[in-house]
């Protein structure tokens, strides 16, 4: 699904395939509102473990009414979505952008064309892009939100800023960058089984992207006015910075 080595399991995409409801309305209302949901409980010690269990995304137009979230029609957004995959993400925005908004999505698998192409098929609105988000690249044009989910962490450092640079430059101005992977945190204090699980199933860039303070490296191309959303016992975080 994401811009990462094939025939291994990553956390980012575990998580973002196997956990529930529940989770994905408290994350899609902070994407689209900029405010903390309020349909989280606090997890408890093994709710990181538990989030690996397989349980669908949710995706429905339900689940948007339920997280309170503005009527089909109502917005006109443009949004770039930067390793889109087969656009799971995206169809969870596809009842809110106005009949003039749209998705842009770019990967460059065969596979997540495939299944971006048949999950849009009548959609107009979602386009794919084949394209490299690791390098720079120029489409002539800007949109009102830049959205990476868990494809970030997996590149070495200067890759990533080419990332960011990328997502900036196709920003409008007081456009929102959305990253939506993993927060800082220490390792070393993760419980004992987390560690052991992050450790085994995560690249190993993924431990440098946990220990760098992602609000200054944002500042830095600058971007500001942070909000940022924890979940998952504050392992996962979306944070947003408006150019």
């Amino acid at each position: 699904m994401f811009l990462v080595p094939a025939g291994r399991a990553y956390a980012g995409g575990l998580i973002l395939s196997f956990t529930g409801q529940r989770f994905w309305v408290s994350v899609m209302t902070s994407l689209r509102s900029g405010e903390p949901a309020a349909l989280l409980e606090r997890f408890d010690q093994d709710a990181w473990v538990e989030s690996y269990r397989v349980s669908r995304v949710a995706t429905s137009l339900e689940m948007w009414k339920a997280a309170g979230i503005p009527a089909p029609g109502q917005a006109r957004v443009r949004i770039l979505d930067l390793g889109c995959g087969t656009g799971s993400n995206a169809e969870l925005m596809s009842g809110y952008l106005g009949s003039s908004g749209g998705v842009l999505g770019m990967d460059i698998s065969e596979e997540m064309r495939t299944q971006f192409q048949k999950r849009f098929r009548k959609d107009i609105r979602f386009r794919f892009l084949d394209q490299r988000i690791d390098q720079p690249f120029h489409l002539g044009n800007t949109f009102d939100k830049v959205f990476i989910a868990f494809v970030i962490h997996g590149f070495p450092h200067e890759v990533r800023q080419v990332v960011i640079e990328n997502a900036k430059k196709h920003l409008k101005t007081g456009g929102s960058f959305f990253i939506l992977d993993y927060s800082e945190f220490d390792m070393a204090a993760m419980p004992p089984l987390h560690r052991f699980i992050f450790k085994t199933v995560e690249c190993k860039y993924a431990f440098d992207y946990i220990e760098r303070d992602w609000k200054s490296i944002l500042a830095e191309q600058g971007f500001g006015d942070f909000r940022e959303h924890f979940y998952l016992r504050r392992y996962m975080r979306l944070l947003e910075g408006i150019l």
